[in-house]
Protein backbone atom coordinates (compact mmCIF):
# COMPACT_ATOMS: atom_id res chain seq x y z
CA UNK A 1 0.00 0.00 0.00
CA UNK A 2 1.62 3.44 -0.74
CA UNK A 3 1.14 6.33 1.36
CA UNK A 4 2.65 8.88 -0.44
CA UNK A 5 0.96 9.97 -3.83
CA UNK A 6 1.01 12.98 -6.63
CA UNK A 7 -2.15 13.94 -8.83
CA UNK A 8 -2.81 16.91 -10.75
CA UNK A 9 -5.81 19.49 -10.05
CA UNK A 10 -6.85 22.65 -9.84
CA UNK A 11 -7.10 25.58 -7.29
CA UNK A 12 -10.49 27.80 -6.60
CA UNK A 13 -9.00 30.51 -9.44
CA UNK A 14 -9.13 26.84 -12.11
CA UNK A 15 -5.18 27.00 -11.93
CA UNK A 16 -3.62 24.07 -12.57
CA UNK A 17 -1.46 22.66 -9.91
CA UNK A 18 0.21 19.39 -8.23
CA UNK A 19 -1.14 18.22 -4.92
CA UNK A 20 1.17 15.39 -2.78
CA UNK A 21 -0.67 13.11 -0.11
CA UNK A 22 1.26 11.53 2.31
CA UNK A 23 -0.50 9.70 5.51
CA UNK A 24 1.04 10.36 9.02
CA UNK A 25 -0.31 7.08 10.21
CA UNK A 26 0.47 7.57 13.74
CA UNK A 27 -1.20 10.87 13.54
CA UNK A 28 -3.99 9.87 11.53
CA UNK A 29 -3.63 13.08 9.62
CA UNK A 30 -2.30 13.45 5.91
CA UNK A 31 0.29 16.16 4.48
CA UNK A 32 0.04 18.08 1.60
CA UNK A 33 1.84 19.91 -0.35
CA UNK A 34 0.81 22.27 -3.18
CA UNK A 35 2.95 23.34 -6.05
CA UNK A 36 2.06 25.78 -9.40
CA UNK A 37 2.53 23.96 -12.70
CA UNK A 38 5.17 26.74 -13.37
CA UNK A 39 7.26 25.08 -11.16
CA UNK A 40 7.09 21.06 -11.65
CA UNK A 41 9.84 20.03 -14.93
CA UNK A 42 8.89 16.80 -16.11
CA UNK A 43 12.71 15.87 -14.39
CA UNK A 44 10.95 16.81 -10.70
CA UNK A 45 7.98 14.95 -11.52
CA UNK A 46 9.06 11.94 -12.85
CA UNK A 47 11.08 12.13 -9.81
CA UNK A 48 8.35 12.74 -7.48
CA UNK A 49 6.47 10.13 -9.31
CA UNK A 50 9.31 7.12 -9.47
CA UNK A 51 11.21 8.26 -6.01
CA UNK A 52 9.31 10.48 -3.51
CA UNK A 53 6.36 8.25 -3.03
CA UNK A 54 8.57 5.16 -2.20
CA UNK A 55 10.04 7.63 0.67
CA UNK A 56 13.65 8.43 -1.32
CA UNK A 57 15.14 11.31 -0.78
CA UNK A 58 13.86 14.11 -3.43
CA UNK A 59 15.00 17.70 -3.68
CA UNK A 60 11.84 19.64 -4.22
CA UNK A 61 10.40 23.23 -5.20
CA UNK A 62 10.67 25.97 -2.47
CA UNK A 63 8.01 27.39 -0.82
CA UNK A 64 5.36 24.87 -1.48
CA UNK A 65 1.59 25.51 0.12
CA UNK A 66 2.04 22.75 3.32
CA UNK A 67 -1.41 21.53 4.53
CA UNK A 68 -1.88 19.01 7.40
CA UNK A 69 -5.47 17.64 7.82
CA UNK A 70 -7.87 15.02 10.21
CA UNK A 71 -8.14 11.74 7.91
CA UNK A 72 -12.34 11.17 7.91
CA UNK A 73 -13.97 8.33 6.50
CA UNK A 74 -16.89 10.29 5.54
CA UNK A 75 -15.25 13.39 4.43
CA UNK A 76 -12.59 13.99 1.44
CA UNK A 77 -8.86 14.51 1.55
CA UNK A 78 -8.79 16.77 -1.11
CA UNK A 79 -8.26 20.38 0.42
CA UNK A 80 -10.71 22.79 0.73
CA UNK A 81 -10.75 24.39 -2.59
CA UNK A 82 -8.50 22.16 -4.48
CA UNK A 83 -9.92 19.65 -7.07
CA UNK A 84 -8.17 16.73 -8.14
CA UNK A 85 -8.25 15.17 -11.70
CA UNK A 86 -8.44 11.50 -10.40
CA UNK A 87 -11.18 11.77 -8.05
CA UNK A 88 -11.38 7.97 -7.64
CA UNK A 89 -7.64 7.41 -6.62
CA UNK A 90 -7.91 9.75 -3.79
CA UNK A 91 -11.49 7.97 -2.83
CA UNK A 92 -9.73 4.50 -2.72
CA UNK A 93 -6.92 6.10 -0.97
CA UNK A 94 -8.89 7.24 1.49
CA UNK A 95 -10.35 3.97 2.49
CA UNK A 96 -7.09 2.17 2.45
CA UNK A 97 -5.23 5.15 4.40
CA UNK A 98 -8.22 4.22 7.36
CA UNK A 99 -7.46 0.88 7.15
CA UNK A 100 -3.79 1.38 7.92
CA UNK A 101 -4.60 3.74 10.76
CA UNK A 102 -6.41 1.19 12.48
CA UNK A 103 -4.05 -1.22 11.24
CA UNK A 104 -1.17 0.55 13.07
CA UNK A 105 -3.07 0.88 16.43
CA UNK A 106 -3.59 -2.34 16.21
CA UNK A 107 0.10 -2.69 15.82
CA UNK A 108 1.14 -0.26 18.32
CA UNK A 109 -0.94 -2.25 20.72
CA UNK A 110 0.92 -5.48 20.30
CA UNK A 111 4.10 -3.64 20.37
CA UNK A 112 3.09 -2.77 23.98
CA UNK A 113 2.28 -6.02 24.91
CA UNK A 114 5.31 -6.97 23.34
CA UNK A 115 7.79 -4.94 25.22
CA UNK A 116 6.30 -6.12 28.79
CA UNK A 117 7.14 -9.70 27.14
CA UNK A 118 10.48 -8.58 26.00
CA UNK A 119 11.72 -7.25 28.88
CA UNK A 120 10.46 -10.42 31.21
CA UNK A 121 12.74 -12.69 28.69
CA UNK A 122 15.72 -10.29 28.69
CA UNK A 123 15.82 -10.35 32.79
CA UNK A 124 15.61 -14.05 32.45
CA UNK A 125 18.90 -15.97 33.94
CA UNK A 126 17.62 -19.36 33.12
CA UNK A 127 15.14 -20.76 30.31
CA UNK A 128 11.52 -20.29 32.20
CA UNK A 129 8.40 -22.37 30.61
CA UNK A 130 6.16 -19.75 31.77
CA UNK A 131 7.65 -17.35 29.53
CA UNK A 132 7.42 -19.31 26.77
CA UNK A 133 3.89 -20.32 26.67
CA UNK A 134 3.36 -16.77 27.03
CA UNK A 135 5.39 -15.59 24.07
CA UNK A 136 3.19 -18.50 21.99
CA UNK A 137 0.17 -17.45 23.09
CA UNK A 138 0.72 -13.35 22.22
CA UNK A 139 1.59 -15.00 18.92
CA UNK A 140 -1.03 -16.77 18.58
CA UNK A 141 -3.44 -13.97 19.00
CA UNK A 142 -1.20 -12.07 16.66
CA UNK A 143 -1.23 -14.42 14.07
CA UNK A 144 -5.15 -14.74 14.06
CA UNK A 145 -5.29 -10.92 13.25
CA UNK A 146 -2.83 -11.46 10.25
CA UNK A 147 -5.74 -14.58 9.24
CA UNK A 148 -8.20 -12.35 9.11
CA UNK A 149 -6.00 -9.28 7.53
CA UNK A 150 -6.37 -7.05 10.22
CA UNK A 151 -2.91 -6.26 10.11
CA UNK A 152 -1.10 -4.92 7.12
CA UNK A 153 1.76 -6.76 6.01
CA UNK A 154 4.28 -4.71 7.10
CA UNK A 155 2.83 -4.23 10.87
CA UNK A 156 2.74 -8.13 10.94
CA UNK A 157 6.34 -8.46 9.72
CA UNK A 158 7.61 -6.09 11.79
CA UNK A 159 5.73 -7.82 14.92
CA UNK A 160 6.91 -11.32 13.43
CA UNK A 161 10.67 -9.97 13.36
CA UNK A 162 10.46 -8.84 16.98
CA UNK A 163 8.37 -12.21 17.92
CA UNK A 164 11.37 -14.80 16.56
CA UNK A 165 13.62 -12.52 17.71
CA UNK A 166 12.77 -13.22 21.45
CA UNK A 167 12.16 -16.54 20.45
CA UNK A 168 15.59 -17.56 19.27
CA UNK A 169 16.68 -16.18 22.74
CA UNK A 170 14.35 -18.43 24.83
CA UNK A 171 15.49 -21.17 22.16
CA UNK A 172 18.96 -20.41 23.21
CA UNK A 173 18.66 -20.40 26.97
CA UNK A 174 15.83 -23.63 26.43
CA UNK A 175 18.99 -25.55 24.91
CA UNK A 176 21.01 -24.49 27.84
CA UNK A 177 18.54 -26.07 30.46
CA UNK A 178 17.61 -28.58 28.58
CA UNK A 179 21.19 -29.82 28.69
CA UNK A 180 21.42 -29.13 32.62
CA UNK A 181 17.94 -31.14 32.75
CA UNK A 182 19.24 -33.80 30.96
CA UNK A 183 22.32 -33.91 33.07
CA UNK A 184 20.12 -33.54 35.92
CA UNK A 185 17.42 -36.44 34.98
CA UNK A 186 20.28 -39.11 34.34
CA UNK A 187 21.40 -38.72 38.04
CA UNK A 188 17.55 -39.04 38.62
CA UNK A 189 17.10 -42.65 36.82
CA UNK A 190 20.54 -43.80 38.46
CA UNK A 191 19.20 -42.92 41.77
CA UNK A 192 16.29 -44.99 40.91
CA UNK A 193 17.79 -47.84 39.35
CA UNK A 194 20.23 -48.27 41.86
CA UNK A 195 17.29 -48.36 44.79
CA UNK A 196 15.20 -50.48 42.45
CA UNK A 197 18.41 -52.90 42.30
CA UNK A 198 18.51 -52.98 45.78
CA UNK A 199 14.75 -54.16 46.35
CA UNK A 200 14.93 -56.95 43.82
CA UNK A 201 18.25 -58.39 45.92
CA UNK A 202 15.99 -57.98 48.88
CA UNK A 203 13.37 -60.03 47.34
CA UNK A 204 15.84 -62.55 45.95
CA UNK A 205 17.05 -63.48 49.66
CA UNK A 206 13.62 -63.17 50.97
CA UNK A 207 13.40 -60.44 52.85
CA UNK A 208 9.95 -58.84 55.01
CA UNK A 209 7.54 -58.26 52.02
CA UNK A 210 5.55 -55.37 53.89
CA UNK A 211 8.51 -53.31 54.80
CA UNK A 212 9.78 -53.63 51.02
CA UNK A 213 6.14 -52.70 49.55
CA UNK A 214 6.62 -49.46 51.81
CA UNK A 215 10.01 -48.77 50.27
CA UNK A 216 8.44 -48.82 46.98
CA UNK A 217 5.28 -46.63 47.68
CA UNK A 218 8.11 -44.46 49.30
CA UNK A 219 9.97 -44.37 45.70
CA UNK A 220 6.46 -43.99 43.83
CA UNK A 221 5.88 -40.70 45.75
CA UNK A 222 9.33 -39.45 44.68
CA UNK A 223 9.26 -40.71 40.92
CA UNK A 224 5.68 -38.86 40.38
CA UNK A 225 7.92 -34.98 41.60
CA UNK A 226 11.04 -36.44 40.27
CA UNK A 227 12.43 -34.47 37.23
CA UNK A 228 12.83 -36.62 34.23
CA UNK A 229 13.52 -36.76 30.61
CA UNK A 230 10.60 -38.42 28.52
CA UNK A 231 13.09 -42.01 27.93
CA UNK A 232 13.89 -41.58 31.20
CA UNK A 233 11.07 -41.80 33.02
CA UNK A 234 10.05 -44.85 30.95
CA UNK A 235 12.59 -47.08 31.57
CA UNK A 236 11.81 -45.93 35.22
CA UNK A 237 8.46 -46.44 35.34
CA UNK A 238 9.02 -50.02 33.74
CA UNK A 239 11.79 -51.26 36.54
CA UNK A 240 8.99 -49.64 39.23
CA UNK A 241 6.15 -51.48 38.10
CA UNK A 242 8.20 -54.53 37.32
CA UNK A 243 9.18 -54.82 41.29
CA UNK A 244 5.68 -53.85 42.45
CA UNK A 245 4.25 -56.52 40.84
CA UNK A 246 7.06 -59.20 41.86
CA UNK A 247 6.56 -57.93 45.59
CA UNK A 248 2.63 -58.08 45.06
CA UNK A 249 2.73 -61.79 43.66
CA UNK A 250 4.37 -62.95 46.80
CA UNK A 251 2.70 -61.34 48.95
CA UNK A 252 -0.41 -62.15 47.92
CA UNK A 253 0.18 -64.92 45.00
CA UNK A 254 -1.71 -64.57 42.01
CA UNK A 255 -4.47 -62.03 43.77
CA UNK A 256 -1.84 -59.60 43.54
CA UNK A 257 -1.12 -59.45 39.76
CA UNK A 258 -3.48 -56.93 39.38
CA UNK A 259 -7.26 -56.01 39.17
CA UNK A 260 -9.78 -58.13 36.52
CA UNK A 261 -11.21 -56.75 33.36
CA UNK A 262 -13.95 -55.29 34.66
CA UNK A 263 -11.84 -53.72 37.81
CA UNK A 264 -9.66 -52.10 35.53
CA UNK A 265 -12.52 -50.61 33.10
CA UNK A 266 -14.41 -49.88 36.06
CA UNK A 267 -11.56 -47.78 37.61
CA UNK A 268 -10.74 -45.84 34.17
CA UNK A 269 -14.63 -45.17 33.43
CA UNK A 270 -14.08 -43.94 37.28
CA UNK A 271 -11.87 -40.98 35.97
CA UNK A 272 -13.06 -40.43 32.30
CA UNK A 273 -16.70 -39.93 33.82
CA UNK A 274 -14.43 -37.26 36.32
CA UNK A 275 -12.84 -35.78 33.70
CA UNK A 276 -15.67 -35.05 31.34
CA UNK A 277 -17.47 -33.48 34.50
CA UNK A 278 -14.45 -30.84 34.40
CA UNK A 279 -14.53 -30.52 30.84
CA UNK A 280 -17.98 -29.36 31.07
CA UNK A 281 -17.36 -26.79 33.78
CA UNK A 282 -15.04 -25.53 31.30
CA UNK A 283 -17.29 -25.86 28.24
CA UNK A 284 -19.38 -23.73 30.42
CA UNK A 285 -17.27 -20.78 31.43
CA UNK A 286 -15.84 -20.56 28.48
CA UNK A 287 -19.41 -19.94 26.75
CA UNK A 288 -20.20 -17.74 29.69
CA UNK A 289 -16.82 -15.90 28.48
CA UNK A 290 -18.02 -15.56 24.89
CA UNK A 291 -21.44 -14.15 25.95
CA UNK A 292 -19.54 -11.85 28.25
CA UNK A 293 -17.39 -10.43 25.87
CA UNK A 294 -20.30 -10.71 22.97
CA UNK A 295 -22.05 -7.98 25.26
CA UNK A 296 -19.00 -5.74 25.75
CA UNK A 297 -18.21 -5.77 22.06
CA UNK A 298 -21.73 -4.72 21.26
CA UNK A 299 -20.90 -1.77 23.24
CA UNK A 300 -17.73 -1.41 22.68
CA UNK A 301 -16.63 2.41 21.80
CA UNK A 302 -14.56 2.83 18.32
CA UNK A 303 -14.02 0.42 15.51
CA UNK A 304 -10.70 -1.14 16.71
CA UNK A 305 -12.19 -2.19 20.35
CA UNK A 306 -15.01 -3.57 18.87
CA UNK A 307 -12.45 -5.40 16.37
CA UNK A 308 -10.44 -6.13 19.85
CA UNK A 309 -13.14 -7.88 20.98
CA UNK A 310 -14.46 -9.77 17.90
CA UNK A 311 -10.75 -10.78 18.50
CA UNK A 312 -11.40 -12.23 21.58
CA UNK A 313 -14.35 -13.53 20.89
CA UNK A 314 -13.12 -15.91 18.32
CA UNK A 315 -10.19 -17.08 20.36
CA UNK A 316 -12.81 -18.18 23.07
CA UNK A 317 -15.01 -19.89 19.99
CA UNK A 318 -11.75 -21.44 18.73
CA UNK A 319 -10.93 -22.91 21.99
CA UNK A 320 -14.51 -23.66 23.23
CA UNK A 321 -14.82 -25.81 19.87
CA UNK A 322 -11.41 -27.63 20.43
CA UNK A 323 -13.25 -28.52 24.10
CA UNK A 324 -16.64 -29.27 22.53
CA UNK A 325 -14.43 -32.34 20.49
CA UNK A 326 -12.62 -33.29 23.12
CA UNK A 327 -15.69 -33.60 25.13
CA UNK A 328 -17.63 -35.63 22.17
CA UNK A 329 -14.75 -37.73 22.18
CA UNK A 330 -14.76 -38.21 25.73
CA UNK A 331 -18.61 -39.47 25.51
CA UNK A 332 -17.68 -41.51 23.11
CA UNK A 333 -14.83 -43.27 24.86
CA UNK A 334 -17.71 -43.21 27.50
CA UNK A 335 -20.50 -45.40 25.42
CA UNK A 336 -17.64 -47.51 24.95
CA UNK A 337 -16.76 -48.41 27.80
CA UNK A 338 -20.08 -48.61 29.11
CA UNK A 339 -20.91 -51.14 26.21
CA UNK A 340 -17.51 -53.00 27.02
CA UNK A 341 -18.50 -53.38 31.17
CA UNK A 342 -21.57 -54.72 29.83
CA UNK A 343 -20.50 -57.63 27.70
CA UNK A 344 -18.30 -58.66 31.00
CA UNK A 345 -21.26 -58.49 32.87
CA UNK A 346 -22.97 -60.58 30.26
CA UNK A 347 -19.82 -63.30 29.63
CA UNK A 348 -19.62 -63.18 33.66
CA UNK A 349 -23.58 -64.06 34.38
CA UNK A 350 -23.29 -66.77 31.64
CA UNK A 351 -20.38 -68.01 33.30
CA UNK A 352 -22.02 -68.28 36.11
CA UNK A 353 -25.04 -69.99 34.89
CA UNK A 354 -23.05 -72.41 33.12
CA UNK A 355 -20.89 -72.96 35.66
CA UNK A 356 -24.33 -73.78 38.17
CA UNK A 357 -25.67 -75.94 35.37
CA UNK A 358 -22.85 -77.89 35.37
CA UNK A 359 -22.70 -78.57 39.06
CA UNK A 360 -26.25 -79.21 38.78
CA UNK A 361 -25.35 -82.19 35.94
CA UNK A 362 -22.68 -83.20 38.04
CA UNK A 363 -25.14 -83.61 40.92
CA UNK A 364 -27.04 -85.29 38.98
CA UNK A 365 -24.64 -87.92 37.46
CA UNK A 366 -23.46 -89.12 40.93
CA UNK A 367 -27.06 -89.56 41.65
CA UNK A 368 -27.30 -91.90 38.77
CA UNK A 369 -23.89 -93.66 39.88
CA UNK A 370 -25.07 -93.80 43.24
CA UNK A 371 -28.47 -95.44 41.43
CA UNK A 372 -26.20 -98.06 39.54
CA UNK A 373 -24.22 -98.95 42.43
CA UNK A 374 -27.26 -101.17 43.94
CA UNK A 375 -27.39 -103.21 40.19
CA UNK A 376 -23.23 -103.51 40.23
CA UNK A 377 -24.07 -105.06 44.20
CA UNK A 378 -26.28 -107.86 42.52
CA UNK A 379 -23.91 -108.20 40.13
CA UNK A 380 -21.71 -109.07 42.63
CA UNK A 381 -23.81 -111.62 44.39
CA UNK A 382 -24.34 -113.05 40.76
CA UNK A 383 -20.21 -113.52 41.04
CA UNK A 384 -19.85 -114.90 44.13
CA UNK A 385 -22.63 -117.35 42.96
CA UNK A 386 -20.81 -118.59 39.90
CA UNK A 387 -17.72 -118.89 41.80
CA UNK A 388 -19.30 -121.33 44.73
CA UNK A 389 -20.76 -123.19 41.31
CA UNK A 390 -17.46 -123.69 40.51
CA UNK A 391 -16.20 -124.61 43.68
CA UNK A 392 -19.10 -127.10 43.64
CA UNK A 393 -17.79 -128.11 39.40
CA UNK A 394 -14.64 -129.21 40.89
CA UNK A 395 -15.18 -131.35 43.59
CA UNK A 396 -17.94 -133.18 41.56
CA UNK A 397 -14.49 -133.62 39.00
CA UNK A 398 -12.72 -134.90 41.39
CA UNK A 399 -15.37 -137.10 42.95
CA UNK A 400 -16.91 -138.04 39.13
CA UNK A 401 -13.61 -137.38 36.91
CA UNK A 402 -15.90 -135.39 34.91
CA UNK A 403 -13.58 -134.28 31.70
CA UNK A 404 -11.40 -131.86 32.21
CA UNK A 405 -12.30 -129.77 29.30
CA UNK A 406 -15.74 -130.19 29.37
CA UNK A 407 -15.67 -128.68 32.78
CA UNK A 408 -13.19 -125.69 31.96
CA UNK A 409 -15.67 -125.10 29.38
CA UNK A 410 -18.54 -124.63 31.64
CA UNK A 411 -16.69 -122.68 33.84
CA UNK A 412 -16.02 -120.27 31.37
CA UNK A 413 -19.67 -120.21 30.20
CA UNK A 414 -20.00 -118.98 33.41
CA UNK A 415 -17.84 -116.64 34.84
CA UNK A 416 -17.88 -115.20 30.99
CA UNK A 417 -21.25 -114.04 31.63
CA UNK A 418 -20.94 -112.87 34.77
CA UNK A 419 -18.17 -110.60 33.84
CA UNK A 420 -19.52 -109.16 31.15
CA UNK A 421 -22.42 -107.98 32.83
CA UNK A 422 -20.43 -106.20 35.06
CA UNK A 423 -17.99 -104.87 32.23
CA UNK A 424 -21.64 -103.82 30.83
CA UNK A 425 -22.66 -102.39 33.76
CA UNK A 426 -18.99 -100.27 34.40
CA UNK A 427 -18.90 -98.97 30.67
CA UNK A 428 -22.95 -97.80 31.55
CA UNK A 429 -21.35 -95.48 34.45
CA UNK A 430 -18.82 -94.01 32.77
CA UNK A 431 -21.03 -93.00 29.52
CA UNK A 432 -22.90 -91.48 32.25
CA UNK A 433 -20.08 -89.47 33.70
CA UNK A 434 -18.23 -88.80 30.55
CA UNK A 435 -20.76 -88.58 27.42
CA UNK A 436 -23.50 -87.55 29.04
CA UNK A 437 -22.56 -84.53 31.09
CA UNK A 438 -22.35 -81.98 28.50
CA UNK A 439 -26.15 -83.24 27.57
CA UNK A 440 -27.20 -83.25 31.27
CA UNK A 441 -25.64 -79.39 31.02
CA UNK A 442 -27.55 -78.36 27.94
CA UNK A 443 -30.98 -79.74 29.42
CA UNK A 444 -30.37 -77.70 31.98
CA UNK A 445 -29.33 -74.42 30.35
CA UNK A 446 -32.55 -75.41 28.03
CA UNK A 447 -35.14 -75.82 31.07
CA UNK A 448 -33.64 -72.81 32.39
CA UNK A 449 -34.11 -70.50 29.46
CA UNK A 450 -37.90 -71.75 29.10
CA UNK A 451 -38.74 -70.66 32.66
Amino acid sequence: MKKRMALWGKNSEDQKVLITFELLEQENKVKNFIFPESVITETIYQSIEKDWVHYKEVVLPDNPTELIADLKVTESMVPDGFTVDKFDVIKRAQTEWHFAVLSAKLSSAFNEELDDIKEAIESLTAFERKEWNRLVDFWKKVQDRIHNRDLLREHANHLKNDVNGLFSKLKEKRSEFEKEFKEKSTEMQQFFNEKLDVIEEKVEKDARLQGLFEELKDLQRKFKDAKLTKSHRSQVWKKLDKAFKVVKEKRFGDKGSGYSALERIQKRYNGLIAAINKMKSSVGRDEHEMKFQSRRADSSDGQLEQQIRQAKIMMIEERLNSKKAKLEDMLKTQHELEKKMEKIKERQAHEEKVKAAKEAAKEKVAKEIEANKASMAEKEEELKKAAEQIKAAKETQQKAKVPEETMLSAISAALGESLTDVIDTARAVIDVVGDRIEEKVEEILDRNEEE
